[in-house]
């Protein structure tokens, strides 16, 4: 087996490398503090290929690109799999006081959202709001607490936004004071392609390209590092000769 791993280096480097980005990535979405370990994904790149004997530099060049391609794919799937179906329900709890924030339609295109915003909070609610923010556009909308939309569920106060949005992923932010408030994502207010493309570009833009700027580095460095071994090591035979 290893044998035929080693004769199959640049395939099994390739498999390696993107199962563990791939993990580390899926990883980050539940453990934020993950989401560091991508840094480190050009080192563990360049260990599985020195381990398993690819050491040319355009061996490592070229599977380099594979990875980064298919890494961005896949996760681009699995993190467009996992916003598109959250549910756009969010519910927190601060310090005793509940907040909770409800969309619908939460994902799928749409006409009209109905987002709502409640919290357990006894005090004044006269200078809460509600943001809507795009996370594809620079739309951004604003509403503030008064009389018509104010709402009542279960013992929870707080306020209601039905409308149209523009198409787009979006996040919203339900604030009652400085201590108190709670962020979540959606509406998803497109197909479920679209937000592929969207979420692929965002990773290989925020996150990916550092690992290609690290790796080619490393690369580089690492076949700097080669070419002088090789130099010293023929300067030493040519004075073994010359004795």
């Amino acid at each position: 087996m290893n044998n035929y791993i080693k004769k199959n280096k640049g395939l099994f480097s390739i498999i390696f490398s993107v199962l563990l980005g791939a993990a580390v990535f899926t990883l980050s979405i539940y453990v934020p503090y993950a989401v560091y370990l991508v840094i480190l994904l050009p080192l563990f790149i360049f260990l599985i290929m020195h381990f398993l004997g690819l050491y040319k530099l355009k061996q490592r060049l070229i599977a380099g690109a594979i990875i980064i391609i298919l890494i961005t794919m896949i996760f681009g799937g699995i993190y467009t799999n996992y916003i598109y179906t959250l549910g756009g329900t969010e519910k927190a709890n601060i310090n005793g006081t509940e907040m909770e924030t409800i969309i619908v339609p939460y994902a799928g295109y749409s006409n009209i959202h109905n987002i709502t915003a409640l919290t357990s909070y006894n005090g004044s609610l006269n200078n809460s709001y509600l943001e809507i923010i795009s996370e594809t556009s620079s739309y951004k909308l604003n509403i503030t607490y008064n009389a018509s939309n104010a709402i009542s569920i279960n013992g929870m106060r707080g306020m209601y936004y039905t409308g149209n949005l523009p198409t787009g992923l979006y996040y919203i932010v339900y604030k009652v004071n400085k201590d108190y408030y709670i962020d979540s994502v959606g509406p998803v207010n497109t197909h479920e392609s679209s937000l592929y493309t969207y979420i692929t570009y965002a990773i290989l833009i925020k996150y990916l390209l550092i690992v290609i700027v690290l790796y080619l580095i490393g690369m580089f460095f690492a076949s700097y590092i080669q070419r002088s071994y090789k130099r010293n090591d023929v300067n030493k035979n040519d004075i073994n000769k010359d004795k």
